[in-house]
């Protein structure tokens, strides 16, 4: 029998795969040191800055997923905090959570996730919220000590490590929020792993005129992802086995030549949907005005006037379509404008002023078929007096348009102050944003103000920068629209085809 030697070697690929077995990866991470500074930002109003903790409450939750980059995740533990403790292993996977006291009380508590697998994905996650109430005029300075690691034995699979302190609002509306994070990230293609020890800040001012009362979000993350080692039950075996014979009795029975017109037909018919399918457009905006910054001083005896100084400010913008048609300017002002094969994306930057920020940044995308995508940016560098704060600030106003459920359209609007190096990341955000995702039709338009507040509160001079950008981009599944000759030689090749399997037959 001809097939017996492919089914040979199919067995032996199987019971080869039985014994792979991946190598491990791993990640953990803290938040410790959590504390906040409170700063009177004018001690002329009669009210004394203060801070008043609502409440405190938490969650650590372990999740995994059998099957490597697929299937639905799977909640493995879910525990409160503070304090608390949880614990999961099984199938080569395992992971941990706990919050742990470190003083008396008050923020006084530590964060730990870890995760470690050698088969498919895990992950820890652990989130802390601190309702809270501050007084009008005051400036909230949270801090926290971020140890970040990861581990990994082989280039497959990946190991992240991160924590953040944020504050978000996401509404039907929009989304908007704040946050300092710091990642570590073992990639896919490389082994060995790393470390990282950071210090997170995170500036919240109140400049009402009445006291406010929010929430901030303190948390930490590991996740090891390898890729799965297949070993089959002995039912799979048989199942294999049993498929494996009937492919080779139903392969012997097969007529040898089958009609030749049915391949020509189906052809015929999905090349007919093709062209009759029409793709939906999307659509995406984002722009940001009034822009402007300020500067407090936040220490008035230490006899250095609160200042800052701009060394450098670029700008460039970016419009294209998923890798293709790309048009772009790197200039403090400009315009740029791309339009290919049924999608749009324009940027620009322009001057309503004569200072520095006194700029309108806009980026647009539209898409009926296909990506397209936009993006107007600048990049501040400049320099901060000690004891001071620093915010920009501007209006942001993003929009979204889709109507079909497949694709997406989204519209950004951030300023963000951050640093990339040796696979970590660490950086300030904040950000004004819609989207409508896979499903989701209809249209969405948000206006809300930008506000990124940056403190230097050591004693020397401080030099850094700052990206602001608005983006837009939108995604439509492509129509494949074949051109008058595509017909032609479609058409030419069938009837060649026919006339060499009449002539085999």
């Amino acid at each position: 029998m001809r097939q017996l030697p492919r089914l040979f070697a199919a067995a032996m690929l199987a019971a080869v795969a039985s014994f792979v077995q991946a190598d491990t990866g791993g990640a953990s991470a803290s938040l410790s040191g959590l504390k906040v500074q409170v700063f009177d930002l004018d001690p002329t109003d009669g009210i004394s800055a203060s801070i008043s903790f609502l409440s405190l409450s938490g969650v650590g939750l372990i999740r995994s997923r059998q099957q490597f980059g697929s299937g639905e995740w799977v909640l493995e533990s879910s525990v409160s905090m503070p304090p608390g403790a949880a614990q999961v292993s099984s199938h080569g996977r395992s992971a941990s959570t706990s919050s742990t006291s470190t003083g008396s009380g008050g923020l006084d508590w530590a964060l730990n996730a870890a995760a470690s697998s050698s088969n498919a994905e895990i992950s820890a996650d652990i989130f802390l919220t601190l309702n809270y109430t501050v007084t009008p005029n005051t400036l909230l300075v949270f801090s926290a000590t971020a140890e970040l690691a990861t581990t990994k034995g082989q280039p497959a699979g990946s190991s992240l490590a991160g924590a953040a302190l944020q504050y978000w609002d996401h509404t039907p509306e929009g989304q908007t929020g704040t946050l300092v994070s710091a990642s570590l990230h073992a990639p896919w293609d490389s082994a060995g792993g790393g470390s990282l020890s950071k210090q997170l800040e995170l500036s919240l001012p109140n400049f009402g005129a009445d006291s406010k009362t929010s929430w901030l979000q303190f948390s930490s993350n590991a996740s090891a992802q390898v890729p799965t080692a297949a070993v089959p039950e002995p039912g799979s075996y048989a199942l294999m086995v049993a498929g494996l014979g009937l492919l080779a009795i139903w392969r012997r029975r097969r007529p040898t030549a089958p009609r030749a017109w049915r391949p020509f037909v189906a052809a015929a018919a999905m090349l007919g949907m093709a062209t009759s399918a029409s793709a939906d457009t999307a659509s995406a905006s984002a722009t940001l005005t009034r822009l402007n910054y300020q500067v407090i001083d936040l220490d008035l005896a230490d006899g250095i006037t609160a200042a800052v100084s701009f060394t450098s400010i670029a700008g460039h913008g970016l419009a294209g379509f998923g890798g293709a048609a790309y048009k772009e300017f790197r200039t403090l002002t400009g315009h740029v404008q791309s339009v290919h094969a049924g999608a749009s994306a324009e940027a620009s930057i322009t001057s309503v002023g004569g200072a520095w920020l006194d700029l309108n940044l806009y980026a647009n995308a539209v898409s009926g078929n296909g990506r397209a995508d936009s993006k107007a940016s600048l990049t501040v560098n400049y320099s901060l007096t000690p004891n001071s704060l620093l915010v920009f600030s501007g209006e942001s106003h993003v929009q979204t348009a889709k109507a079909q459920d497949a694709g997406d359209s989204f519209a950004r609007v951030d300023f963000r102050r951050w640093d990339e190096l040796n696979n970590a990341w660490l950086g300030q955000t904040n950000y004004v944003a819609v989207k409508l995702g896979v499903g989701q039709t209809g249209a969405l338009d948000f206006v809300k103000g930008s506000q990124l507040a940056l403190t230097n509160l050591s004693s020397f001079q401080y030099d850094s920068k700052v990206e602001i950008w608005a983006e837009a981009f939108t995604t439509v599944p492509v129509t494949q629209v074949p051109e008058p000759g595509s017909y032609a030689l479609m058409a030419g090749g069938l009837v060649m085809l026919a006339w060499l399997r009449r002539k085999r037959s």
